[in-house]
């Protein structure tokens, strides 16, 4: 059988080697090591656009931590934004709409291949009331807008 060689690593001095074989744990450890960095800067972006009071709604794999990186709240405190919530019918989208127009937030973090945003009617409802005032691509998780309100 193959072997393993446990090594002990200084992880800032880790680097792979094209066909090594490591460890579970070291290739876990470099999966989650990645620096996702879209939250520092949309933050930076909300807390720009938005007033102190004002909250965010979006991507539940990044707005709760854009939120608490701008010091504003969720819509709700809605953290469970996950698409198959909409599209399994535990929170119907027209529902999840009818809570997000009683007050709506005063911007919207978007990911565009995951989240709530894949699903029709939520998208229509944030690109019909909303519109696209920044746009970041981080390297290892994708593109990510931030919609602020149409002007009324």
């Amino acid at each position: 059988g193959a072997r393993a060689e446990i090594r002990q690593h200084d992880h800032a001095e880790d680097e792979r080697v094209e066909g090594a074989w490591d460890l579970a744990p070291t290739r876990y450890l470099w999966h989650e090591s990645r620096h996702f960095t879209a939250p520092d800067v949309l933050a930076a972006r909300v807390r720009a656009v938005t007033p102190a009071g004002g909250t965010i709604f979006g991507d539940s794999s990044s707005a709760p931590l854009v939120a608490l990186l701008a010091g504003r709240k969720l819509t709700h405190d809605e953290a469970d934004t996950n698409s198959m919530r909409y599209r399994s019918g535990i929170t119907p989208p027209g529902k999840a709409i009818a809570t997000l127009e009683e007050s709506p937030p005063a911007a919207i973090v978007v990911s565009q291949v995951r989240g709530f945003f894949i699903v029709p009617e939520m998208r229509a409802w944030v690109t019909t009331h909303y519109h696209i005032d920044w746009t970041y691509r981080d390297p290892y998780y994708g593109t990510y807008d931030l919609y602020v309100p149409n002007a009324r």
